[in-house]
């Protein structure tokens, strides 16, 4: 019974997520179509994508990558500028997001090999026009109502609809209609919909207290490797939780993760195992 407990708290992750697919099986009974909501082509095609990326950093591509341009641009300007362009013909040649995979860790090496670790959010922003337009939707979606401010407006519409304690469950009606991705990235909103502003405040509170037994774990831990390990995951898994739950809210903007546990999808459920 000793060892049953021991792997339950050092899989702790694991544990939590067979128990909520548990509970769900109860709402939506278990049938061959289970198969079908994990997107093995993507994950497959990510793994590769990473297995790429990190033979690159083995082999210490990135690194002579990195202070070939350092070399060549001496300013920071300059190196940030060649970054930003190498992405731009990259994402014609391919995939955004394998773009994105492919030359954020040369941009994290040439910065922090020249102590210029400071840049890499605003030159993260620089190289995806998407992440520009976000912005400005975020900071004024009145004037993007039809463009990057329409998802923070459906938000708003949708949180302001479920009221304190929501509306039918099941029947929200701005979540059906018009609140995008109601079922992953804007799963949040459209529980608080149903449920209202209380089963919104019951939900943050049950991701601070999951917090807060990692912590506890971690501090019981003897390992130090082991501490750093749960903690680090229990950072993760609240982070993600509160990002999403900042975003659903309009305080952050839109960032595309999903709730832990509760999206749908077997890929969030598989890396959230």
């Amino acid at each position: 019974m000793s060892k049953v407990k021991s792997w339950c708290r050092a899989n702790a992750m694991l544990v939590i997520s067979l128990l909520a697919a548990v509970v769900t099986a109860f709402f939506v009974p278990p049938d061959r179509d289970y198969l079908g909501y994990y997107d093995l082509k993507t994950l497959a095609c990510l793994f590769c994508v990473l297995a790429v990326v990190g033979a690159l950093r083995d082999l210490h591509i990135f690194s002579a990558l990195s202070q070939r341009m350092v070399h060549t641009f001496s300013t920071v300007r300059g190196v940030c500028t060649a970054l930003v362009v190498i992405t731009m013909f990259g994402s014609m040649l391919l995939t955004n997001d394998t773009a994105l995979l492919t030359f954020l860790p040369l941009g994290w090496f040439v910065l922090s090999s020249t102590g210029q670790e400071k840049h890499t959010a605003l030159l993260f922003i620089l190289r995806h026009e998407y992440a520009l337009k976000r912005i400005a939707g975020y900071w004024d979606p009145d004037t993007h109502l039809y463009g990057a401010g329409w998802h923070i407006k459906q938000f708003q519409y949708t949180l302001a609809h479920g009221g304190v304690f929501g509306s039918e469950w099941g029947g929200a009606l701005w979540s059906n209609a018009y609140l995008p991705l109601s079922h992953s990235d804007s799963v949040f909103a459209s529980i608080v919909e149903s449920g209202g502003v209380a089963c919104g405040l019951l939900m943050i509170a049950g991701y601070l207290f999951m917090g807060w037994i990692f912590r506890r774990m971690a501090l019981r831990t003897e390992d130090a490797e082991g501490r750093i390990y749960i903690f680090g995951t229990g950072v993760l898994f609240t982070a993600q939780a509160l990002l999403h739950i900042g975003v659903n809210t309009a305080l952050l903007p839109p960032t595309g993760l999903t709730l832990p546990i509760f999206s749908y999808g077997g890929s969030s459920l598989f890396a959230t195992m």
